[in-house]
């Protein structure tokens, strides 16, 4: 047998030996205290046959009744280092003694196999066992420890045959809720349907902490398979009225999430929901459901936002408001986005200039060239961004303005936004930026970035003619970028590269007049 298979059956026979193999012989087994063997017993059944190497680390496993059998320390450290005689040895020996404690042994791996085996090793095992582990795992199912059977439940998730749709499916009536949510979990990691009965229960249940966890069950459903049929239509509109009326539960934990999973839904039937609870007078989660209406992106949602915005009483819930207004991309929003531009409060401003950025509207354009004069870093900033995205060439001379700012993050942004505007004006101001003092090395990167995106055949004999005969950075750059835009390949480096570019120039002139 390969070495790593050994490696990983090793793994999982030690995981399952107290429990699914035990079980493979005598299914329905209940274990009797005085017919169960004790480590010390166990390892004086060790064969004087087995080799010196297998005995060595056999006992290292089972010397102490109270050292849990050094589990992590043995599979990590000293079974890989056996050779392969002593491995397979190992091996059956635990397969032969797989009637001992199972409270013991088989507790401790399947208990706590994800905080004792590194993730990716315990799916090494189970994919590279030469004999297919799930029938084991089934048979761990019945297993009177509910750690373990919850961790059989997680699993078998990684499988879907139907054997384990089949056992899955089986345990959506078990009377322990934890094991419910664990199979539905699990069935819809093996691509079947959520199981919408068992899931409306779980998230009316009695107890806080199942309802809780049903809520973030649906949303690790949500989020992991975005776009996707995990429930046909009439089955979701009722699982989202059943977490929409979590929305009003008693804990806060699951009210905030309910409010949270109902963003990531993608769904209309959510939106009149968070909606309704946007009214409410005395809603607690008003701030979570406000981010929700913004995760939607349903722009029915645009003028009820708005219209919260102007209540007075909502005035430390603006900053949301605008913000999931600008996820919203409603053209309809942009009379108050400009209007919040000129608020006293700055931040207002930022928010409201990246969410006219967003929306891209050319309406807000004078209103963001006018936010240019700002002496808010941020609102610069902002507003240079937003006006990029736009894309108006309005916009060129005040971001060539900008390019001389005495913060860098502005100069860049600015550089960046001109880049997007696409105007040939901007190139002989940006080729000056390159040359700047004192200007650093990630601003020189944007300049020439904002370069290559003007697409215009002046670039590159303005870069030629601008090019430094001095060594710097600059020039560097220019290099870099000269070679991107033509295809040429010339050294960055070599001490001729300024007069080939230079020569390059004198031979494509008529091509360049030409374009």
């Amino acid at each position: 047998m390969h070495r790593f298979q050994l490696a990983a059956c090793m793994v999982v026979v030690v995981m399952l030996s107290g429990v699914a193999l035990a079980q493979r012989q005598i299914p329905d087994r209940d274990f009797d205290e005085e017919t169960i063997k004790t480590p010390a017993q166990v390892f004086a059944s060790i064969p004087e046959s087995i080799p010196v190497e297998a005995k060595r680390v056999l006992e290292e496993v089972f010397r102490d009744e109270q050292h849990q059998f050094g589990i992590k320390k043995f599979i990590g450290d000293e079974f890989p280092r056996l050779d392969e005689d002593a491995q397979a040895a190992v091996i059956t020996f635990l397969i032969e003694q797989f009637d001992i404690d199972p409270k013991t042994l088989a507790r401790e791996h399947m208990m706590h196999v994800q905080a004792d085996l590194p993730q990716f090793r315990a799916e090494y095992a189970l994919s590279e066992m030469g004999e297919a582990p799930e029938p084991y795992l089934i048979l761990a199912l019945k297993h009177e420890s509910t750690n373990i059977r919850l961790n059989a439940v997680q699993m078998l998730g990684r499988f879907n045959s139907p054997e384990v749709v089949k056992a899955l499916s089986d345990l959506l009536d078990d009377e322990n809720p934890h094991i419910v949510l664990a199979a539905i979990s699990s069935l819809t990691w093996t691509g079947e349907k959520l199981p919408l009965k068992p899931t409306l229960t779980l998230l009316k249940h009695d107890q806080t902490e199942i309802r809780a966890d049903a809520v973030l069950l649906i949303g690790s459903v949500f989020h992991r398979h975005p776009g996707v049929d995990v429930m046909d239509n009439m089955a979701k509109s009722e699982v989202i009225d059943a977490v929409a009326d979590l929305l009003n539960d008693s804990d806060e934990r699951t009210r905030l999430n309910a409010a949270h999973i109902l963003g990531e839904s993608g769904s209309h039937n959510a939106t009149r929901h968070l909606l309704a609870e946007l009214r409410k007078e005395d809603s607690d989660v008003r701030g979570a459901v406000i981010h929700a209406l913004g995760e939607l992106g349903d722009i029915t949602a645009t003028m009820p936002l708005i219209e919260r915005y102007q209540l007075p009483e909502a005035e430390n819930e603006r900053e949301a408001i605008l913000y999931a207004v600008g996820q919203l991309c409603d053209a309809r929003a942009v009379p108050i986005l400009v209007n919040c531009l000129s608020e006293k409060e700055v931040w207002p401003s930022v928010v409201a200039a990246r969410a006219l950025g967003d929306i891209g509207s050319r309406s807000a354009v004078p209103a963001l060239i006018e936010a240019l004069d700002s002496e808010d870093i941020d609102l610069l900033k902002a507003a240079s961004r937003a006006l990029g995205q736009i894309g108006d060439t309005r916009a060129t001379e005040p971001l060539i303005d900008l390019l001389q700012h005495d913060e860098a993050s502005v100069a860049r942004q600015a550089a960046i936004a001109l880049g997007k505007l696409n105007d040939p004006k901007a190139i002989n101001p940006l080729i000056k930026m390159l040359y700047r003092p004192s200007i650093n090395y990630e601003y020189r990167d944007r300049v020439c970035e904002a370069l290559v995106a003007i697409k215009d055949p002046g670039v590159v004999p303005a870069l030629i003619e601008g090019l430094q005969e001095k060594p710097s950075y600059a020039r560097l750059v220019t290099y870099r970028t000269l070679n991107k835009l033509t295809g040429e390949h010339y050294s960055e480096v070599n001490e001729h590269t300024f007069d080939r570019w230079k020569q390059w120039l004198k031979d494509h002139e008529e091509l360049l007049e030409k374009e």
